[in-house]
């Protein structure tokens, strides 16, 4: 399979760009989902060391209208999704705000991409002297966090794409340029073949564009050509003054014997 220069050019330079662009977009998620994780951790666990600090006068005393009423009061913040507070041995004392978050299984999230449904879940232990009497356990509404995260991901690839699509036009735009300058040579090569043949070379010279590698050799084509040519003019000439030589001699020959007669 026979592949063209233009086609090579725009796959080699496509290809680097496309190898380019993969390593930036990994790299951009990467950076990411870190910032946002360790945002989103630092949040939360600002959070829930504050209510341990908040409620655990309350929650060890048995207060609990003092634990709800604390509780009632930070759900107020729209990034908390739910509160549930309960002792060592799992016993709720209070547990209010998203009823499907609080009647599942509590598991604390690691990162922003394990909260699939949106909340961010982490917990904070009771502690009063190295000894564990509780838990408090809150739900950070992150939905527009992940939003905002697959907004700035579906940017990035946007803009990729529409990069990759700009350095494949602007490989073929180079790639046209070099095949353009390559099939004038080449022309004139076919040309050149023809000119030796029928001794005519007005139409053998190719033009030069620019002040490249490529304008280089075309120069040094057309200087073959003028070579050629002037040998040809040289050897016409040469050919032409031989003829009349001849001419001239036959003249002489056939000249001698009435001389000789006249004699």
């Amino acid at each position: 399979m026979r592949l063209s220069l233009r086609f090579k050019t725009i796959t080699g330079v496509a290809s680097i760009a496309a190898l380019l662009l993969l390593v930036l977009i990994i790299t951009v998620f990467q950076l990411l989902n870190d910032l946002v994780d360790n945002n989103v951790q630092k949040s939360a666990d600002t959070s829930v060391a504050l209510f341990v600090s908040t409620t655990k006068n309350a929650f060890l005393s048995y207060d609990l209208a003092s634990l709800d009423a604390d509780v009632s009061e930070i759900l107020t913040n729209p990034n908390i999704s739910y509160v549930k507070v309960k002792d060592k041995l799992g016993n709720v004392f209070v547990g209010k705000g998203n009823q499907q978050a609080l009647n599942r299984p509590f598991v604390a999230d690691d990162s922003v991409s394990e909260a699939d449904d949106g909340i961010y879940d982490t917990r904070a232990p009771i502690m009063v002297n190295n000894s564990l009497y509780g838990y408090v356990e809150i739900g950070l509404n992150i939905a527009s966090v992940t939003e905002s995260v697959s907004r700035v991901k579906n940017w990035t690839l946007t803009l990729a794409l529409m990069e990759f699509i700009l350095v494949g036009l602007c490989s073929y735009i180079l790639g046209s340029y070099l095949m353009s300058q390559l099939r004038q040579l080449h022309q004139g090569a076919k040309h050149l073949g023809d000119a030796v043949k029928d001794n005519d070379y007005r139409e053998v010279f190719v033009p030069v564009r620019g002040n490249d590698e490529l304008s280089e050799l075309a120069e040094a084509f057309n200087q073959l050509v003028e070579r050629l040519k002037e040998e040809h003019e040289q050897r016409q000439r040469a050919q032409d003054e031989l003829k009349e030589l001849n001419t001239l001699l036959e003249e002489k020959v056939q000249d001698r014997p009435a001389l000789f007669h006249q004699k």
